[in-house]
């Protein structure tokens, strides 16, 4: 009996089981978790790789960010790699094993749907096409290939027990690194930016309310819009035309519930202003991307410096170079464009067997893309996608649900993106890091395809830029908002537009410039440009503040990033007031309305009334658009609050606020009356009267996740303000990922912080050693030395040679 026991304990111990590690490899002190105790302290001597060609010496600052200094490009890349895992090897290979759709061989069978779904979609495919595309740029080719043996070296020199600990937990171990997994994570990164589609609810929109409602409710012009493209810009260019079809296509929606939504939190600001407005005579330039917040973090701080290179700022994981940061002439940012760069075609096919498809009157030949997937403690499984001219067919395993027409049967759509197309947006980071002029500016941002990006430039030349840099489509009028014909030519991507068609302004005569992914442009812009843009509001209240402020400094637009002022609540509260009777609420409710009579409509962390409204709003918002629309989901899209509060504020008596299911016709009075009385119950039976708990930065809050989600390895509850829709985005678990201001001259001064660290081991003191300061809304000021002797730190040699 004991003997067996002791073999089934062993056994127990050293096998998964669900979701659990094998423990007893876990708990094991010489190789388990244990062993990790010291393995975030840094090189205590010298290292030797026979990769090097010669010496390069790294200090660390006391912020654990290293400055890299090296005689060669090649060595300067080569330890950047080496850094990078040395720091977070296991984030760097998750994220590129999640897009490539290789989870299945860590998870096993649970995770088949995921991988299957990332295979179709191209994603290793499109990895595979850039890989093949860095072929023709030798420079590019031999940086990415420096890294990747930077990554290998680090990973060569550990044995099991030092393997990070999501290995240990996770039970399995790293890989060599390749060039192709730099491919992989620019689709990760074009995924998590533009991988979003409502093609498939505005279709169901327009089949059920017409095109009238749909363009009054889904529109992009509104009096509201302050465009990042500033109103008085001219555009010096001789359009191409576009020639619609005869009509709309109306597919049936019904029957594929195919449809990525974006998360709404993904946005960004950045901003720049102009030697004319600034303290020191010269620009300043802010970013803060707005992502999924994550532990590690999606950003790796560090200064890379080599002859032709002295750039600053944070590096994604698994590719070279600063992609936000700055340099000693220019500095530069990114938010997210926005823009609709994934469209969707019904495809009719000839007959059953799938192999043809008919397009301008022709039949096609389908190419069948076969991938193997491999499944942990199970059999490989092959994925088949078929693919045409469009782009793979994403549903062809549900073809028994798609309608037939005659002959021929509509069984598909295929699905058009353009982040699958060949591109090298690495090289964009590259020549930015590099990059003295607005001339060197526009050479390096030619290279960016997708996702769509308002790139912006500041230099001590005294010029500020943007530039909506995906490569533009010229699209007739609402295409690509609905699902279109396949057989139609008409429909087809066109050739992309010459760079000087696209959105960008220089040097605007109002001094500054900015982006808070709204819509670029106004009517005045010769095409059509669809996307999912943000609301004005964030992006209006940033260009309020900007144009109240002269003698800026790097303080004052610190200040923009973490201002809390929601023009949404400022516009709409008065009016939903109105629709109150003082008379008619108990005395805890005529509390609620007093105090929100006085808000000052900021989402500070001590504010309470952020929760009443954030409450309120989303409960009319419901009432208004869910009797008629359904549920907000992956076939369903409700119009934004910028609409809402356009029939809150001008149509009080819109169709849009009765409620269909009921007798009566209500209007926004009715409703906005329900919600108050529904939503201040709810939450005075849960937080009692106003006091502490009422608090925003209390009753919502910040969750910053492991990014695997493992428990006990992120940091929640963080007591932050801020909201989607405010200049300060931070929201439930998304928020800015590097707040960076950045003050040009003789020798630029910048400021930085994002909510992590620099290590990715979580029993280190560097794992979420800034979350305070992010919080808070504070900057470290950033150490930007141009020789070694200027920085003081803990400083290791990377030499040519072999150590033995």
């Amino acid at each position: 009996m004991v003997l067996s026991v002791t073999i089934f304990t062993v056994y127990l111990l050293n096998n998964r089981f669900f979701d659990l590690p094998p423990l007893g490899k876990f708990f094991d002190p010489y190789h388990g978790y244990l062993a990790l105790r010291n393995s975030d302290q840094l090189p205590t001597q010298d290292l030797f790789f026979e990769s090097l060609r010669d010496t390069v010496n790294v200090t660390w600052d006391e912020r654990r960010v290293p400055h890299i200094f090296a005689n060669n490009e090649h060595d300067l890349f080569f330890v950047q790699g080496y850094i990078h895992a040395f720091d977070r090897l296991w984030q760097m290979e998750f994220q590129v094993m999640a897009a490539g759709g290789r989870l299945s061989e860590i998870l096993g069978d649970r995770t088949i749907d995921y991988d299957r779904f990332q295979r179709r979609l191209g994603m290793m495919r499109g990895a595979e096409n850039v890989l093949e595309f860095y072929q023709q740029d030798p420079t590019m080719l031999s940086s990415l290939q420096a890294y990747s043996d930077g990554i290998n070296a680090y990973i060569s020199t550990l044995e099991p027990d030092q393997y990070p600990i999501e290995y240990k937990l996770l039970d399995y171990a790293p890989e060599n690194w390749s060039i192709k997994k730099c491919g992989l994570l620019y689709m990760y990164m074009a995924w998590e930016l533009s991988g979003s589609t409502n093609d498939l609810a505005h279709t169901k929109f327009l089949k059920e309310f017409g095109i009238d409602q749909y363009q009054k409710l889904y529109g992009f012009d509104t009096p509201l819009l302050s465009p990042i493209m500033p109103r008085e810009t001219e555009w010096d260019f001789d359009p191409i035309e576009v020639k619609p079809p005869s009509e709309i296509y109306l597919s049936d929606p019904y029957g594929d519930g195919m449809s990525y939504q974006p998360n709404t939190n993904n946005g960004s600001n950045n901003f720049a202003v102009s030697g004319k407005l600034s303290e020191t005579g010269l620009p300043i330039l802010s970013n803060d991307p707005h992502l999924n917040l994550t532990l590690p973090s999606i950003w790796y701080e560090n200064h890379l410096i080599s002859p032709g290179i002295n750039a600053y700022g944070v590096s994604l994981l698994g590719a070279p170079c600063v992609v936000i940061g700055y340099n000693k002439d220019i500095a530069w940012g990114s938010t997210n464009g926005m823009n609709d760069v994934m469209d969707f075609y019904d495809i009719t096919f000839r007959d059953e067997s799938m192999m043809e498809y008919l397009h301008d009157d022709v039949w096609k030949k389908v190419i069948l893309s076969i991938e193997e997937i491999r499944v942990r403690d199970s059999e490989t499984i092959l994925d088949t996608t078929y693919m045409t001219h469009h782009g793979p067919i994403m549903s062809h395993d549900i073809f028994e649900k798609m309608p037939r027409f005659g002959s021929a049967v509509s069984i598909g759509r295929a699905m058009r993106w353009l982040a699958s197309e060949p591109s090298m947006e690495p090289k964009t980071f590259y020549l930015l890091n590099k990059a003295k002029t607005y001339q060197d500016y526009l050479d390096a941002i030619s290279y960016f395809n997708c996702p769509g990006q308002n790139i912006i430039f500041a230099s001590n030349n005294n010029d500020i830029a943007i530039w909506q840099t995906n490569k533009l489509i010229p699209k007739w009028d609402l295409q690509g908002r609905f699902i279109m014909d396949g057989t139609d030519p008409s429909h087809d991507w066109k050739t992309k537009l010459p760079i000087e068609h696209q959105p960008h302004s220089l040097n605007p005569e109002r001094g500054f410039l900015s982006s808070a992914n709204q819509n670029p442009v106004d009517g005045s812009y010769p095409y059509y440009v669809p996307g999912d843009y943000a609301p004005p509001f964030r992006g209006a209240r940033i260009d309020e503040l900007l144009s109240d402020i002269k003698g800026v400094s790097y303080d004052d637009l610190r200040k923009i990033q973490i201002d809390n002022k929601s023009l949404l609540a400022q516009r709409v509260v008065p009016f939903l007031l109105r629709t109150l009777d003082p008379l008619s609420l108990s005395s805890d409710q005529i509390e609620i309305y007093n105090h929100l009579s006085q808000w000052d409509y900021f989402y500070n962390p001590e504010s309470v009334m952020p929760t009443m409204f954030d409450a309120w709003i989303k409960n009319i918002s419901r009432s208004t658009w869910r009797d008629q629309l359904g549920d907000a989901d992956a076939d369903v899209e409700w119009p934004n609050y910028r609409v809402l509060s356009d029939l809150i504020v001008d149509d009080p008596n819109s169709k849009w606020f009765d409620n269909i299911i009921t007798n009566k016709i209500e209007s926004l009075s009715d409703i906005s009356q329900n919600a108050f009385a529904i939503e201040s119950e709810r939450l005075l039976n849960e937080l009692g009267p106003i006091d502490d708990a009422w608090q925003w930065k209390n009753s919502r809050g910040t969750d910053v996740h492991h990014l695997a989600k493992i428990p006990g390895f992120g940091n929640l509850h963080l007591p932050t303000g801020g909201d989607w829709n405010i200049p300060n985005a931070t929201a439930k678990t998304h928020g800015p990922s590097w707040r960076f201001v950045v003050e040009l001259g003789e020798r630029p001064r910048a400021y930085g912080t994002y909510p992590g660290g620099q290590s990715g081991f979580p029993g280190s003191v560097h794992y979420d050693q800034f979350l305070d300061s992010w919080v808070k809304g504070e900057l470290y000021e950033l150490k930007f030395p141009y020789t070694e002797d200027e920085i003081e730190g803990h400083t290791i040699g990377f030499n040519p040679g072999s150590d033995s």
